[in-house]
């Protein structure tokens, strides 16, 4: 299924279609967890979804059942694995919209963006033998509050 399929349907929707066709049980748990990987902005890891769950579902939803409906919602392409430079593997919602990643090389924090300039740029490129459909840009760099620490702590020395 395309992210562009994705797109039209309800998220709940495409995780039915593919339990059915995967013959794997639709549990509420499964539900859950979707919903809270849904509801998130930007990249997200495996351990922030598990608090989030622990806070939100009285009793908790096991470590194994939170990897297995990640691995469910990758294969199904609702999410998406990224793996970013010092942060290591996140996850992300599928989407068509091209973007980039800004990473704080002091705190880790990282943004996304959407640079129309960049999409500008990568849409003049052209690769012999390969036709390209998305791309992945990492920018490592500071973000504003760790570079105000940065300055603060320099004029303070």
């Amino acid at each position: 299924m395309t992210t562009a399929e994705v797109n039209k349907e309800t998220s709940h929707d495409v995780l039915d279609r593919y339990l059915v066709e995967h013959s794997m049980r639709r549990t509420p748990e499964r539900y859950a967890i979707l919903d809270v990987v849904v509801a998130r902005r930007g990249v997200f890891s495996f351990d922030q979804i598990e608090r989030e769950l622990a806070t939100t579902i009285t009793g908790g939803i096991s470590r194994s059942t939170i990897y297995d409906t990640i691995n469910i919602l990758i294969d199904a392409s609702i999410i998406q694995k990224v793996n970013l430079p010092i942060k290591g593997t996140l996850y992300e919602l599928c989407s068509n919209e091209r973007h980039c990643h800004l990473i704080c090389t002091a705190c880790g924090k990282v943004k996304t963006v959407v640079d129309k300039h960049t999409d500008a740029f990568m849409n003049t490129k052209r690769y012999p033998a390969f036709n390209a459909n998305s791309y992945h840009i990492t920018v490592m760099g500071l973000c504003s509050t760790c570079s105000r620490k940065a300055r603060k702590t320099k004029s303070n020395d």
